[in-house]
């Protein structure tokens, strides 16, 4: 069990596993790992899992300390009890039998988490027989059903659509209210948040403590559940998977404590107003706002859903891994429902002035002779995703048909991706592109190895000249522009490209100056397009989208004006 030892929460506890054990039969032990070595807190349920694991190979049920009046209903203590059809406290070691010849010893590991996150691990010997299943995962294709975003000063989906397409920017320059240092550093920033009172499950009095990413990507993400038509209500399976990075902000406290440590011998008054500079008072509002894993907590809280739901932190890679594990649960059948998402306010001082890739001072040029560097990016990515087998009525954006990220290189997580469809059949690739020479030289090195022979031409864009180098939210802002593409059927420009760093002429790759519409012969099957990630730490990514065929007539509204009014 989790068993933190608070009366509460070991009650509850102890109240769900009595009500899931009802109706079978036999003594099941039960115990906890923190009476030997406390609660190890990101480290607590891999502790219990190690506690099973070395009962199973010692056929021996292991005891739980401390345990001398067990709470109702529970039977046992320092002797245990070993009959009735309950639950019961070993307080000694005993043989751990198998139940019958052929049936494996098994065991469950419970674990929850701040922000009502709950999770639970069963477990089993191997024991060879033919009544345990084989379990595989099913390549099923996925569809994108809904989409939001929020990236720099482009409020939604359709504004990033329209600067995309017509090759234009929302880079700019800092706000003079980010940072009350000289010099300017171009990017596209989120200059402020707006949240309505009562717009979400949050209480006023929580909602200063909460950093800004929490609130954002609730925004983002509870837009795209709108875009997917899925009805308020509980939807228990259903999950959200989110990318997130490190929020600077976070270290603030830190700072607040470690100001008389910094500045010995100050009188008490000036200390005081060093502190309240650095941070407010760390409180519990500021604490569960801080935490990256909150952020799911409280999204899966917000749209009623009651499946897995937890963030994912990989650098530039982030949003990109939420999205394989959002599609890997779908196609295992986990869930009928996933919200991958990903955010990231990368523009704070810190992360800037200690980034390891260089900035540039102008708009990016990716792949261009003329590169000098990225641009910083800030927001939010939503993606709302079901198994294409039971799309009904719903708007497909766009078809996941692989999706893969390696530590490896770049081409290896290319070919996974590429496992279900030939590299031949894409027609455009939005690539990572950062703008910066040397990852752009590799990064395109990759491309015309993997993608440079065939007869279709093949398109190569990036969205960092629209909207900068995004931290976490990188890998879903060229998800999102790939989909949108092929919804939209249109061939997006790369803004500010004149000169490639290396000669194209004899492959299928080809940059787009404008905006073109996408023409397909039918004999060559469905439009595809594919979306790149690199991070800092080593960490490729890669992802296969399809088009899917829409009646003419559907959606012609979103369809019309693509580029927006002239």
């Amino acid at each position: 069990c989790h068993g933190t030892g608070t009366p509460t929460g070991d009650r509850v506890e102890v109240k769900s596993l009595t009500a899931l054990w009802e109706g079978a039969s036999g003594p099941c032990a039960i115990g906890s790992v923190k009476s030997m070595i406390g609660h190890l807190l990101t480290g607590a349920g891999i502790a219990a899992f190690i506690k099973v694991l070395l009962g199973m190979a010692n056929e021996t049920l292991p005891p739980s300390l401390h345990c001398d009046q067990p709470v109702e209903p529970l039977e046992g203590g320092p002797g245990g009890a070993e009959s009735g059809p309950g639950f019961y406290v070993p307080g000694a070691a005993r043989p751990w039998p198998r139940r019958a010849d052929g049936v494996p010893r098994r065991a469950a590991v419970s674990g929850f988490g701040f922000g009502g996150v709950n999770a639970h691990l069963l477990v089993e010997e191997p024991v060879p027989s033919p009544e345990i299943p084989s379990w595989r995962s099913v390549d099923e294709p996925v569809a994108i059903v809904g989409m939001a975003c929020r990236l720099g000063p482009l409020m939604s989906l359709r504004e990033f659509q329209e600067c995309l397409f017509r090759g234009e920017t929302a880079i700019g320059p800092r706000p003079a209210s980010r940072w009350p240092l000289p010099g300017d550093v171009p990017g596209a920033w989120i200059d402020r948040l707006d949240v309505p009172v009562g717009k979400f499950k949050l209480p006023p009095n929580d909602i200063p403590g909460t950093l800004p990413q929490q609130l954002l990507l609730m925004d983002v993400a509870a837009r795209a559940v709108e875009d997917a038509g899925l009805a308020p209500g509980r939807h228990e399976r259903a999950g959200a998977f989110v990318g997130i990075a490190l929020d600077m902000n976070t270290t603030n406290f830190h700072l607040r404590w470690a100001v008389p440590h910094l500045f010995p011998g100050l009188d008490p008054a000036t200390l005081a107003v060093l502190r309240e500079a650095a941070s407010p008072v760390l409180d519990a509002n500021r604490v569960m706002g801080a935490l990256g894993s909150i952020a799911a907590s409280r999204l899966a809280r917000e749209l009623g859903l009651g499946g897995p739901s937890f963030a994912i932190s990989a650098d530039d890679l982030s949003g990109t891994v939420s999205l394989e594990l959002a599609v890997r649960a779908l196609q295992r059948g986990d869930l009928d429902w996933a919200v991958a998402a990903a955010v990231d306010l990368a523009g704070d001082v810190r992360a800037v002035r200690c980034g390891s890739r260089p900035l540039s001072g102008e708009v990016p040029r990716p792949f261009d002779a003329m590169a000098a560097g990225t641009a910083v990016g800030e927001g939010a990515v939503a993606l709302v995703l079901r198994r294409l087998s039971e799309v009904t009525d719903e708007r497909v954006y766009a078809v996941v048909r692989g999706v893969a990220t390696s530590t490896a290189d770049l081409k290896t997580a290319m070919r996974r991706a590429l496992r279900d469809v030939s590299a031949g059949s894409v027609s455009l690739v939005v690539a990572h592109g950062a703008g910066e020479p040397t990852e752009d030289l590799s990064e395109l090195d990759a491309l015309v190895d993997t993608y440079g022979e065939g007869d279709l031409p093949c398109a190569i864009t990036s969205v960092t000249p629209s909207v900068g180098t995004a931290g976490a939210v990188a890998g879903l802002a060229s998800v999102a522009a790939a989909a949108t593409a092929l919804y939209q059927e249109i061939l997006p420009p790369l803004r500010g490209f004149e000169s490639p760093l290396r000669r194209l002429d004899s492959t299928r790759l080809h940059v787009p100056r404008a905006a073109h519409y996408w023409l397909r012969d039918r004999v060559d099957g469905p439009r595809r397009a594919a979306a790149s990630a690199l991070s800092r730490e080593g960490i490729f990514g890669h992802v296969v989208l399809e088009g899917f065929e829409h009646a003419p007539d559907a959606h012609a509204d979103e369809r019309a004006r693509p580029l927006g009014a002239p």
